[in-house]
């Protein structure tokens, strides 16, 4: 039956190479991975630690800021890492707060594993989250699990608000012979942003308010972003390898397999639907009302599927002798569509790829990550990585890694930019390929310091400009990065850190992003109770320079450059307690404890100002049954 399914798979991969013809998306980025790792993201273990538990938002988890509250639209605080070569025909501000199919999973426990965490705000009632997570190994070869997310918030301010509902579905198996590898998953999102547009005067400090957040006055009354998401992925692994029998004693005999090679075919759909909904568009917002006056509902529904077939050498040889160089080809195809209003458009993408990487226990680390597109909307774009590193190890705990990173790519603009049908924005435009070139020189240790410096050259950068509307830039745009990250430990006393500089160091800075950004964690931990709890107390600390930040746009779900309001240059002190008690971790924390105590403005986006001081709780208990 698995040989049958296999087959079977594999007649449907070549099968929507035939379709594609017809019928281009996003595709996964091969550059974008590590080096030498296949899988986007393996989650292979429960977090049990007290670490950052305070911090539970998803968005920023991943130093994505916005609006302010959870569930609202977000960008990174950090230069954006190389985009995926892509058509990305629907603009998504919304990404960090749901579930995709690149989640991979590789569970094994020998007992079921549920996890349960909920964080309420008391002092307005209005914030939620939940987040309900269960794994269990049908068989010894055999895992499934379910994570369901769950993120209510009314915002702070008038007509704001967030409601998210994630559930994502996995099964991990492996057949008794260990050659036949089978990962499925299925992922559901539905997301409600009510948007108000932002303050209509955000120029009051935080040193003279004392009026209600919820007196002042915004600029949308009855706006919102809705986002539908659903698809799931197939992986499918075949090990070749060499089989045999090994003699335990005179009377047991166990069956071992070396697997030497892989191959491994992939199939994935993707289906969103983004609504922008606004039932009284002639408020004075908006610049242009194109369609209807009486109200806007833009629909966009994007469609794809994803084939990629791929041969991998593993760590072994038949014979049993470990490799030293580790490689992958592969070919991928998707087909994909778009749907509005106006038209429906398909598109196709075709493409190549290759990597050669040293196998992972040798102390000389080279890799090299390669994709060409032969087809479709991405036709000749390239996408290249190379790693070339040593790995410095002794006896001591003060062994690190030394590593140059070198990336090249070519890729077509975003179907977003290039064409755009909405009733407050429409465009047409013929942009060239980007390009980007980028060096890296990275330092990391876990017991000593990371440490990274990124050069980097964007030419023909596209971006939303002043007034919302996609712009080009003529000439080439330059940037320059640090990132440094240190836990430091002094007797009881930590300090979790990290800081990051960014500098445009061409003409035109158009990114809109601080030049010194630094969020760290100052604490006190020790078991105590005659070590029957984990305790932590301390602070958190966020400080950006001053800088012209990106504004946003509802009607786009996106960010744009501005030059007109600067934010920034404003210590943001929030309090915790964390403790632990078995399986169960508790955390009280006071944001913006500072509120009040210095003058300026808490925000990341201009005209969403944070608030002020507010009190959270939160709940994490694992039960093991």
């Amino acid at each position: 039956m698995k040989r049958i399914l296999f087959v079977f798979s594999i007649f449907a991969y070549f099968l929507s190479i035939a379709a594609s013809a017809q019928t281009t998306g996003s595709l996964l980025n091969k550059g974008e991975l590590p080096i030498s790792q296949r899988n986007i993201s393996i989650y292979n273990s429960i977090d049990t630690s007290l670490n950052r538990l305070e911090i539970y938002d998803p968005a920023s988890i991943q130093n994505y800021f916005g609006l302010g509250f959870p569930g609202a639209a977000t960008h990174s605080i950090f230069f954006p890492r190389k985009k995926p070569i892509s058509s990305a025909p629907l603009f998504n501000s919304f990404s960090p707060h749901l579930f995709t199919t690149h989640f991979e999973s590789n569970f094994n426990f020998k007992k079921p594993q549920t996890q349960i965490e909920y964080v309420i705000f008391p002092s307005i009632k209005t914030e939620q989250y939940l987040d309900l997570f269960h794994v269990r190994n049908i068989s010894k070869s055999w895992n499934v699990g379910i994570k369901v997310r769950k993120i209510k918030s009314n915002g702070y301010y008038l007509n704001q608000g967030s409601n998210i509902t994630n559930i994502l579905a996995f099964s991990d198996f492996t057949s008794k012979n260990s050659r036949y590898h089978l990962y499925t998953n299925a992922v559901y999102n539905s997301l409600v942003s009510i948007e108000n547009g932002g303050l209509v005067n955000d120029s009051i400090s935080y040193s003279s308010r004392g009026v209600s957040l919820q007196s002042l006055p915004v600029n949308l009354t009855d706006a919102k972003n809705r986002i539908s998401a659903f698809g799931g992925k197939i992986i499918q692994g075949y090990d070749f390898g060499k089989a045999y029998t090994v003699q335990i004693d005179s009377t047991t005999t166990v069956a071992k397999f070396t697997p030497s090679s892989r191959l491994g075919l992939s199939l994935a759909y993707s289906n969103q639907t983004t609504t922008y909904i606004d039932n009284t568009p002639l408020g004075g917002f908006y610049e242009n009302i194109y369609k209807d006056s009486v109200s806007t509902n833009d629909k966009f529904r994007f469609n794809s599927f994803i084939s990629e077939l791929s041969y991998t050498t593993l760590e072994q040889k038949a014979n049993g002798i470990s490799r030293k160089v580790l490689s992958t080809i592969g070919i991928s195809n998707e087909a994909s569509s778009l749907e509005r209003s106006d038209m429906i458009k398909t598109f196709t993408n075709s493409s190549v790829f290759a990597s050669l990487s040293s196998a992972s226990k040798m102390n000389y680390r080279f890799g090299l990550n390669t994709s060409y597109y032969v087809q479709g909307y991405n036709k000749n774009n390239y996408d290249a990585n190379v790693l070339i590193g040593y790995k410095f190890l002794d006896s001591t705990k003060y062994a690190f890694n030394l590593d140059f990173i070198g990336s090249f790519q070519e890729r077509a603009q975003e179907y977003n930019f290039q064409n755009y049908y909405s009733n407050h924005f429409i465009w047409k435009n013929n942009f060239g390929a980007g390009r980007e070139q980028s060096a890296a020189i990275q330092f990391s240790s876990k017991n000593i310091f990371n440490v990274s410096v990124q050069y980097s050259n964007l030419d023909r950068y596209v971006f939303l400009d002043s007034n919302s509307l996609p712009a080009q830039m003529s000439d080439k745009l330059s940037f320059l990065s640090g990132n440094f990250e240190k836990l430091l430990k002094l007797g009881s006393f930590y300090i979790n850190a990290r800081v990051v500089y960014q500098k445009v160091i061409s003409d035109s800075d158009i990114l809109g992003l601080p030049k010194l950004f630094t969020r760290n964690s100052i604490y006190w931990s020790r078991m105590v109770f005659k070590k029957a709890m984990d305790l932590q107390i301390g602070f958190d600390v966020m400080y950006c320079s001053k800088y012209y930040g990106l504004a946003y746009q509802p009607a786009l779900a996106s960010f744009y450059y501005q030059k007109t309001k600067q934010i920034g240059g404003y210590p943001a002190l929030d309090f915790f307690i964390n403790f632990k008690i078995r399986q169960a971790r508790v955390f009280f924390k006071v944001d913006h404890l500072n509120y009040g105590l210095s003058g300026g403005q808490y925000a990341f986006t201009p005209s969403y100002l944070l608030p002020g001081r507010t009190f959270r709780f939160g709940l994490s208990w694992l039960f093991s049954n």
